[in-house]
């Protein structure tokens, strides 16, 4: 990746759907507030509602929400133009993709527009295909193709997204990785875990298996529900916490809740603005997604010290050392997922030096001090590489 001068001052407009609580939007919201101190000026473009994280944005952080309603709106390709367009914006950076396509329409709309598009993947493209006719599928690869053209710069964030996107047959002359970062001052060790317990009303003496994010079908909670069942029954201190919310998977994972024979040692926080206090209560953080682009949740809890085990979803062996700070490994049914955690609930030596290891991984490799200048380097090499051209011309 190119370093530009520091001085060169770039303006990113971001381009989502929502910042509803959500991994993506954690990261756009991270890296809208951390860039500001990179000489990158940032403001947000929701196509749909501002959503409940937009409260975590920097004041100095303008934020449009343009209220999309269903389907594709020519409307709201004219206003994303007009707003990019008059706040002078650089590089339009786009997240998946519906702003993809809102962000090109745009941009061929606004002719002799100067902006470039700086395009995001932020998941993997087989979670997809799991949910969808085929056609539906080969449709949003088409689309892709023809908009990747469109954009300056293609990133993932996760290297092993990279190979995903490519075992599709999506390529760009431009197409890297960035692995998300998290904030290791937030995000850290708690001093006392029985007192963190009690504080969200929790036994002290009990161990507390976590789950935390959107409740949707590929994020498999239920078969975590199924295998604590089997766990609860052997260990009389073991509990599960959800922390997290959604409108797709909620319900479901309500009722199998209450179907569970161990249900009252099973909890449903719902989504919390502030994750911290129920991380530092949490003795392992259980992540059974068959499908993530980078997790931030398992970053997080890593930089709190805490063992993640989970399945082997994209980007988990570039976070997780296996058998060092967490365990990865193929979770297809509850009986594997028990097997793992009964690796760590059997062995508290272990669990500490998991712990240990997995926040000394977080400082190292994820501090989002890296992920922050990664991003700044990308922006200023696009912005520059549009200035040389504009001077040629």
């Amino acid at each position: 990746m190119v370093n530009k001068s520091p001085s060169l001052a770039v303006r990113v407009a971001q381009l989502v759907i929502t910042l509803e609580p959500g991994g993506m939007e954690n990261g756009v919201v991270n890296l809208a507030n951390g860039l500001r101190e990179h000489g990158v000026e940032t403001k947000v473009v929701c196509l749909g509602g501002s959503g409940r994280l937009a409260k975590r944005l920097h004041p100095d952080c303008e934020i449009t929400a343009l209220e999309k309603r269903g389907g594709f709106r020519v409307e709201v390709v004219k206003q994303v133009s007009r707003v990019v367009s008059e706040w002078g914006a650089d590089i339009v950076h786009t997240h998946n993709l519906g702003p993809l396509i809102y962000g090109v329409c745009a941009k061929r709309l606004c002719v002799g527009s100067a902006w470039q598009i700086v395009h995001g993947e932020h998941g993997q493209l087989t979670w997809e295909g799991a949910y969808r006719k085929r056609w539906e599928m080969q449709w949003r690869l088409l689309q892709r193709r023809l908009l990747f053209r469109h954009c300056a710069a293609v990133h993932t964030v996760s290297r092993e997204m990279v190979r995903d996107l490519e075992s599709f047959g999506l390529r760009h002359q431009r197409m890297i990785g960035i692995p998300n970062g998290v904030d290791c001052d937030r995000f850290h060790p708690s001093e006392s875990k029985s007192a963190a317990k009690v504080r969200i009303g929790l036994p002290p003496e009990s161990v507390v298996i976590g789950n935390v994010g959107r409740m949707f079908p590929h994020k498999r909670q239920i078969l975590l529900v199924e295998a604590f069942d089997s766990l609860a029954k052997k260990y009389a201190n073991v509990r599960l916490l959800f922390v997290g919310d959604s409108q797709t998977g909620r319900d479901s994972l309500i009722q199998r809740v209450q179907e569970s024979p161990f249900c009252d040692r099973i909890t449903i926080t719902g989504f919390q603005p502030d994750p911290v206090p129920f991380y530092h209560a949490m003795d392992y953080l259980a992540v059974p997604s068959l499908y993530e682009g980078m997790s931030n949740v398992v970053l997080e809890a890593m930089a709190c010290g805490i063992p993640v085990i989970a399945h082997d979803a994209c980007g988990m062996a570039e976070m997780i050392a296996h058998e060092q700070s967490g365990l990865v490994g193929a979770i297809c049914k509850p009986e594997d997922f028990q097997c793992l955690l009964e690796q760590l609930l059997c062995d508290e030596v272990a669990t500490k030096a998991y712990g240990l290891k997995a926040r000394k991984r977080a400082e190292s490799l994820f501090a989002m001090e890296v992920m922050l200048r990664n991003y700044t380097d990308l922006f200023r090499a696009v912005k520059g590489q549009n200035s040389s051209r504009a001077s040629m011309g």
